[in-house]
């Protein structure tokens, strides 16, 4: 009884095997250094999407307007940052709970000016201070009386 096998018994197959793993690693190594190659790739530009023209240009004002304006519109934030520029203190502080004599008096010379200077309503003031309206009104008081007083003594 006599097998009859497929195998072509000329053939090396052990080298075959060897020569055929060779190969498929060295595409493997290819790969994965392709593979790095790509990781490292920057990412694409972003695409630019070009924007139409206005259909009406803006009027543009002149630069001498512009500076009259600032003249005679004094911005809230800058009073508050003057202040406390002038007593040295912190703005967070100023506007914060604290009911010590050395945020007390900045507190309400920033609600005097921003009222006379700025023409800012006591309701607006209130807002960008954080108190009430009424606590505005109060410290507008104390700061003219503390004004009045002053200008006594100077005279």
């Amino acid at each position: 009884m006599s097998i009859e096998s497929s195998v072509d018994p000329s053939v090396d197959w052990l080298a075959h095997a060897t020569e055929r793993k060779r190969k498929l690693n060295a595409q493997i190594q290819q790969a994965s250094i392709l593979l790095k190659k790509n990781r490292r790739m920057p990412p694409p530009p972003p695409v630019k999407i070009p924007m139409p023209p206005d259909p009406k240009p803006t009027p543009k004002l002149s630069p001498s307007v512009f500076t009259k304006l600032l003249e005679y519109v004094p911005i809230w934030r800058s009073i508050q940052l003057e202040v406390c520029d002038k007593y040295h203190v912190n703005l967070r502080d100023v506007l914060s709970d604290i009911r010590t004599k050395q945020y007390i008096i900045p507190r309400q010379e920033m609600y005097y000016r921003m009222r006379h200077e700025a023409k800012m309503s006591l309701l607006h003031i209130g807002m960008r201070m954080r108190r009430d309206h009424t606590s505005v009104m109060n410290g507008i008081e104390r700061h003219t009386k503390r004004l009045e007083k002053e200008t006594k003594h100077v005279s």
